[in-house]
């Protein structure tokens, strides 16, 4: 799921689109072991283009976060559960970004905390993990997919609409 709510970074970052076929195996939830690879490895085709040119400043580093988020996986010594974990907080990290983006400081400089140092969730910090909890909720109660699959249109959304904003 975080994978598919930073699409539309990755599609600006290398300024083409993802693959439908791609997307759509993203956005079924159904998506088995067997199919990540294929989703992965088509997402890092993507990302040896060099970044787009028309990338501002000010999204270099959101774009570097979800670039990331595939990248990792080709590590050496990948395990799914440790990979997914911080993927989840990489997007609680992205989403921190766009509210320090969106709504600057009393200098118009962004103001980033690091999660840890974080006292109270930004506002889109708090839809995504308000997200991710309803999400793992609906997964360990099992079933949901109707409302798994509206929960990550509503993520990958959000971004598409923060993106649009900056």
């Amino acid at each position: 799921m975080c994978l598919y709510k930073v699409v539309p970074l990755l599609e600006v970052r290398s300024g083409c689109p993802v693959e439908e076929r791609v997307v759509q195996r993203m956005r079924s939830l159904e998506v088995d072991r067997e199919f990540l690879p294929e989703i992965l490895a088509a997402l890092r085709d993507i990302l040896e283009r060099p970044l787009d040119d028309s990338v501002s400043d000010e999204l270099r580093e959101p774009c570097s976060m979800a670039a990331e988020m595939v990248l990792r996986a080709f590590e050496d010594g990948f395990q799914i559960k440790e990979w997914a974990d911080w993927c989840s907080t990489i997007a609680l990290d992205i989403h921190q970004e766009f509210d320090a983006l969106l709504y600057p400081g009393d200098g118009g400089a962004p103001i980033f905390h690091p999660a840890p140092e974080q006292p109270e969730p930004t506002p889109m910090e708090e839809l995504e993990l308000r997200d991710q909890v309803t999400a793992l909720d609906l997964l360990r109660r099992g079933g949901g997919d109707d409302r798994l699959r509206s929960l990550n249109e509503s993520g990958n959304s959000r971004v598409a609409v923060a993106l649009s904003r900056l």
